[in-house]
């Protein structure tokens, strides 16, 4: 459980955050994993292993094919297409290109996946899908094809997503993040001797995340609820939210939006009280489980 403190009367809020974060076990050679340095998708791994096996593709048999940009010259490349959650495609696709075309005695079933390991080595490890951010990845498909502008069709190894030859990570969740009113001032006014037991005051603190979350708010936890007055004798002040005293937490949903929490001090005596101008402060907690 994490809490957050935010000064009552006087004193500065603090942002109390923690991260989901996953990672991806790859059921195939290829994955996508998620890297949080680049907030970006990636995809990992090798295809030289038999769960992979060469097809022969065309223009029209790559998903998505209608928007790749087709190369002007034959050779090895990476053709990878992808499509985000919602059926969006992106713009334009530019294959890669790894190398000059196969020779004649080179094997496809071999030789792509070797280029394509090479490849990945310059590319730090796997390759960036482009304008693919957050949880938006949906269906990918990644192909090292021997191209040939002069031919139906040409040698690929690779897979889709949804075939068991991609495995796609998690959904992203975004680190949670909440925070409460920095400071609140609660104030009493003038009072007369007669009508200091009892006095009221009130005032509002907002509790805001970045995703919606439970969480929870009590005002001074650690004395129950109660702020002892400097300034004069025998009067002390007992707090609640939304009506909760006690020092007792108060659950609710929190998001994006400001959610109103009530914050309300009851002025108690205990004894002769003395005259002159009181004070004192404690602490809002928010928690998130």
């Amino acid at each position: 459980m994490k809490a957050l403190r935010a000064a009552l009367l006087h004193g500065v809020g603090l942002v109390c955050a923690f991260s989901a974060f996953w990672t991806t076990v790859a059921n195939a050679a290829l994955f996508i994993e998620y890297e949080e340095r680049d907030k970006a998708y990636a995809v990992k791994g090798n295809i030289d292993e038999g769960v992979y096996t060469v097809t022969w593709e065309s223009k029209t048999t790559i998903p998505y094919s209608r928007n790749i940009i087709w190369p002007t010259r034959d050779g090895v490349y990476m053709i990878v297409t992808y499509m985000e959650i919602g059926g969006n495609f992106f713009p334009s696709f530019d294959p890669v290109f790894l190398r000059k075309s196969l020779a004649q005695t080179e094997v496809p079933d071999g030789k792509l996946p070797a280029i394509l390991n090479e490849s990945f080595e310059l590319f730090g490890g796997g390759y960036t899908l482009k304008f693919l951010e957050g949880n938006r990845v949906d269906t990918v498909s990644f192909m090292v094809c021997d191209y040939r502008r002069n031919k139906a069709t040409w040698p690929c190894k690779g897979a889709r997503s949804g075939s068991a030859g991609i495995t796609l990570p998690p959904p992203v969740v975004p680190a949670l993040t909440c925070s409460i009113s920095s400071s609140i001032e609660l104030q009493h006014g003038d009072l007369s001797m007669d009508s200091v037991e009892g006095d009221r005051s009130s005032t509002t603190a907002y509790v805001s995340c970045n995703r919606e979350a439970k969480v929870s708010v009590a005002a001074a936890p650690h004395t129950q609820g109660i702020v002892e007055l400097t300034g004069v004798s025998g009067l002390r002040s007992e707090l609640s939210i939304n009506g909760t005293g006690g020092g007792q937490k108060v659950s609710m949903t929190a998001n994006t939006f400001s959610t109103a929490v009530r914050v309300e001090p009851v002025l108690h005596t205990d004894g002769a009280v003395t005259a002159g101008v009181f004070r004192g402060g404690s602490y809002l907690v928010l928690s998130i489980p």
